[in-house]
């Protein structure tokens, strides 16, 4: 009896230990996002806030284009970082007026920046990706960042 509580313990001791992880991870994502808006507004020239955020949205692609081929993405992962892949590269588009988007203003930016970012902070997706995989997302961001 005394042994099956000390495995429930260890049992509940792990699942939090993932939890928190994965919140930390998250939260790792959303401070590199947040670093990119205050990158944006403290730009004076919109050529420069516009390749900013141009290069972030391409970087974040190739993150998730990567973590979709690795080995921790499950089936359910693919299909939420293609969905999550797919909204960023709509950002991209409207940044830069393609694919039937109309270009973002150059006295939106900073606005574009904001909204783009809180979006992709409070996308759905995150929520469908298993921690292993936002782990290797999160990897990713600071190698690219380094």
């Amino acid at each position: 009896m005394q042994r099956t509580g000390r495995i429930v313990g260890l049992v509940i001791f792990v699942c939090a230990c993932v939890q928190l992880a994965t919140a930390q991870d998250r939260s790792e994502i959303h401070k590199r996002l947040a670093e990119v808006a205050q990158h944006v507004k403290q730009a004076k020239d919109p050529a420069v806030k516009r390749s900013l955020l141009d290069d972030t949205f391409r970087q974040l692609t190739d993150v998730v284009d990567h973590a979709s081929e690795g080995p921790l993405a499950t089936a359910s992962d693919q299909a939420a970082l293609k969905s999550l892949a797919k909204n960023i590269q709509d950002k991209r588009d409207e940044l830069n007026g393609k694919n039937g988007f109309q270009r973002v203003e150059d006295s939106r930016l900073n606005n574009f920046a904001d909204y783009s970012i809180q979006d992709l902070e409070q996308a759905d997706q995150w929520i469908y990706i298993s921690t292993g995989t936002i782990i290797l997302i999160v990897l990713l961001i600071l190698l690219l960042r380094a």
